[in-house]
C-alpha cells in the first residue's frame, strides 16, 4: 500500500520544490486510505495544486464507492456530499446489493452462476452463441462462493428462469469447493427445473464426483 515512507520517496522524484513535497505525500497517503477504508472503485483528485507559497490545494474531487461494498458502507456512504446508497436497478439487483453479490438481470430464461466476471461474461456469450437468452449475469468467485445459497436463491427469484447454468473453471480457487457451495444450495432449496454443470480446473475431479454422487447429474465437458 501506500504508506508515508513510499509517498515520500515517490514525491521526492517528481522535482517538486522542497517545500510542497511533505504536503504532497500527506495528500497521496491520505487519498489511499480513503480508497481502501471506503472500499471505494475510484478516488480521483484532479487537479492536485501547488500555489506560489507552496500551499497543496485540491481543487478538485472525485469518489466512486464499490457497489458491492454498499452493505457495510452506507453510513459513510450517506457522509459523502450528496451521498446516498445506490437505489437504481430492478428488485432483484438491489437485493443482490444487498447480499454485496455482483448481480445484472437481464430478459431471457436461463439462469448463470460462475466463478469471475470475465467466464461469467464468456458463458454469457456461449449461451447466446447457441441461441439461448441469460436472465441473468451473476459470478460467484472468490469469497462469493460461500454465499452460494443466497446466489442460487437469487437467480431462482426471477420468475423467467426455466434452466440453471453452473459453470466453473478454477486456477487458484478449487472448483470442489465452489461446487460443494452449490450442492449444498441446490439439497437445501430444492429447485424443479434443470440446473446444468460444467466443471474444469483445480478439483474438477473431485467436484464433478461430488455433483454426481449428491445430485445424481453428470456435468457436461464443454
Amino acid at each position: 500500500g501506500m504508506n508515508d515512507e513510499a509517498a515520500s520517496a515517490f514525491v521526492a522524484e517528481t522535482g517538486l520544490e522542497q517545500t510542497s513535497q511533505g504536503a504532497v505525500a500527506e495528500a497521496l497517503v491520505a487519498i489511499y486510505r480513503l480508497y481502501r477504508d471506503i472500499d471505494a472503485a475510484l478516488v480521483e483528485v484532479n487537479p492536485l495544486a501547488v500555489t506560489a507559497d507552496g500551499t497543496v490545494l485540491a481543487l478538485d474531487a472525485k469518489v466512486t464507492i464499490d457497489p458491492a461494498s454498499v452493505p457495510r458502507q452506507r453510513q459513510r456512504v450517506r457522509e459523502l456530499p450528496g451521498g446516498s446508497p445506490p437505489e437504481s436497478g430492478t428488485a432483484l439487483e438491489r437485493r443482490g446489493r444487498d447480499l454485496g453479490l455482483q448481480y445484472i438481470e437481464l430478459d431471457g430464461d436461463v439462469g448463470v452462476l460462475a466463478n469471475g466476471a470475465g467466464l461469467t461474461m464468456t458463458t454469457l456469450d456461449a449461451i447466446n452463441h447457441f441461441g439461448g437468452r441469460p436472465a441473468n449475469f451473476l459470478e460467484i468467485g472468490g469469497d462469493a462462493y460461500s454465499k452460494a445459497t443466497a446466489a442460487l436463491e437469487l437467480v431462482l427469484a426471477n420468475a423467467r428462469v426455466k434452466s440453471v447454468l453452473v459453470n466453473f473453471c478454477g486456477s487458484f480457487a478449487r472448483t470442489e469447493v465452489m461446487a460443494e457451495g452449490v450442492v449444498n444450495a441446490i439439497e437445501e432449496l430444492t429447485p424443479e427445473l434443470p440446473i446444468i454443470f460444467t466443471i474444469h480446473g483445480t478439483g474438477e475431479a473431485e467436484a464433478i464426483a461430488l455433483v454426481r454422487d449428491r445430485l445424481g447429474v453428470e456435468p457436461f465437458d464443454l
